[in-house]
């Protein structure tokens, strides 16, 4: 079964697709999104994900690095008068040396611990 359309109660749907399983651990990889809206909303999105899956251009969570989103967080930092300066000398000396390319849904716990040691 790849997918599946689980209700969550009036008007609102979990849809979960099978993606494939951590290279590492062997894990089952799935990709949940709640739907709000008719079964028939939660079904054309399944659909969707599941012929993205087929042709091989789905980008789900599994496919996005921890640079990619560390990029995102500078642009919020940025957009919204954070410190900006701070967080991507942080971001440019610390994380992305150890993290830039790392597959996001791929770190673990002993990942963050070896970056601490």
């Amino acid at each position: 079964m790849a997918g599946q359309i689980i209700p969550r109660g009036e008007r609102t749907w979990l849809v979960r697709v099978y993606t494939g399983r951590d290279p590492q651990t062997s894990k089952r990889i799935y990709v949940n999104r709640t739907i709000r809206g008719t079964k028939k909303d939660a079904q054309q999105y399944l659909n969707g994900v599941l012929r993205e899956l087929d042709l091989g251009t789905f980008t789900g969570p599994a496919d996005i690095t921890v640079g990619a989103l560390l990029d995102g967080l500078l642009l919020d930092y940025k957009a919204n008068g954070k410190d900006y300066g701070w967080a991507s000398l942080v971001v440019r000396v610390h994380l992305r040396p150890y993290f830039d390319t790392m597959k996001a849904a791929h770190v673990r716990t002993d990942h963050i611990r070896a970056y601490i040691r």
